[in-house]
């Protein structure tokens, strides 16, 4: 007997809906190795040993997708504090009301509450109050760039998940209706959420890779270094190793010309 529409369709009893089965069925057809189960951690001393122990049960990592880390890491290996250019596709995922949803760009400050804060702030109509400090300018603007990485992240999730909603509805239109135009729009609708995911991937990399330049920026903030020599060490590509990464070096190079610098005035100096 058909299912009538808008009834779910049971799942096979032979197919695990479990998250990780269904994960590791994934990577064992498109050949990603599946990753050992996570130890145990030791038997603890508080637990005794009269009455049953807690059962334990191992954890399993999930497999990392080769192609999300290439994507995820795009605007990290090119200027991640100089580079803005647009994502590809990021147009074409605008949506309605996004502005009024908060899914474009950080909610604007109220110049009442800054001009309370700040009460020699001169208000301007034409633009949002800013603060006064030169730091904390900065970092505002990396958060509003950050923010609106997120957001078009926000954004790609949104078409993805209409997109696979409609998926769904339609696969429970198989059953009744296996024709070649379901399939054929199956298969668009998982190339286009492929193409949307690849997008929100890489504005999830530029938000991170971002908040990785505020970290170097604060830290930078407590040096000498002139502004344009800082620029250089921001724009240094990010390595998951550590804040500064590949700008180690660059930064150990400064370092010890600056000392033989002054080291020399030092030897000028009557």
């Amino acid at each position: 007997m058909a299912a009538l529409p808008g009834d779910s369709t049971p799942a096979s009893p032979c197919l695990s809906m479990d998250l990780q089965a269904v994960c590791q069925r994934a990577a064992s057809r498109l050949d990603i190795p599946w990753p050992e189960m996570a130890k145990e951690t030791s038997r603890s001393r508080y637990e005794g040993k009269h009455f049953p122990q807690a059962t334990r049960t191992k954890r399993q990592l999930l497999p990392v997708f080769p192609e999300m880390l290439d994507e995820v890491s795009v605007s990290w290996r090119d200027r991640p504090f100089s580079n803005k250019a647009p994502i590809q596709g990021a147009s074409s995922l605008d949506c309605d009301g996004m502005e009024r949803l908060g899914l474009l760009r950080i909610p604007p400050m109220e110049p009442l509450v800054a001009a309370h804060l700040l009460p020699r702030l001169v208000p301007s109509p034409s633009r949002n109050p800013t603060l006064p400090a030169k730091t904390d300018r900065f970092q505002s603007t990396m958060t509003e760039r950050s923010y609106r990485a997120a957001a078009l992240s926000a954004r790609a999730l949104n078409v993805s998940s209409l997109l696979t909603a409609y998926q769904a509805e339609l696969c429970e239109d198989l059953s009744s209706n296996p024709g070649p135009a379901v399939l054929d729009e199956m298969a668009a609708i998982t190339d286009i959420c492929l193409r949307v995911q690849r997008c929100a991937v890489q504005a999830t990399g530029k938000a991170m890779g971002i908040m990785v330049v505020q970290e170097r920026a604060r830290w930078l903030n407590l040096t000498n270094l002139p502004d344009r020599e800082k620029e250089d060490v921001l724009d240094m590509p990010i390595v998951p190793e550590g804040i500064f990464g590949s700008a180690l070096a660059s930064m150990q190079r400064r370092c010890e010309s600056k000392k033989k610098e002054d080291e020399a005035l030092h030897l000028c100096l009557p």
